[in-house]
């Protein structure tokens, strides 16, 4: 599990959304980006489907989680989980 206290473009409101962790002024919590990930969706997908998450939240969460990752390899945030969002597919 990722620590979402330190990314920027998440919050979390207790008394709505039952307090989860959301992207900021939207009702979507940040874990239905995984979950849909998880499920084969494309970031263009979940963009589509959650028109008031933008690019740049999904973007910073991604990048966020990434640095979360433990191991000094993931330290930058740069071990290679580009996203192509144009195509909504992991870039190499």
């Amino acid at each position: 599990m990722w620590d979402c206290t330190q990314c920027a473009v998440v919050e979390r409101v207790p008394g709505e959304v039952s307090g989860v962790w959301v992207f900021k002024t939207t009702p979507v919590p940040e874990r239905a980006l995984f979950e849909n990930l998880e499920e084969g969706a494309t970031v263009n997908d979940f963009l589509t489907w959650f028109p008031c998450v933008t690019h740049e939240q999904v973007e910073g969460v991604l990048e966020h989680a990434e640095r979360s990752l433990p191991g000094p390899e993931h330290a930058t945030g740069r071990v290679g989980m580009k996203i192509a969002f144009n195509q909504g597919t992991p870039a190499g």
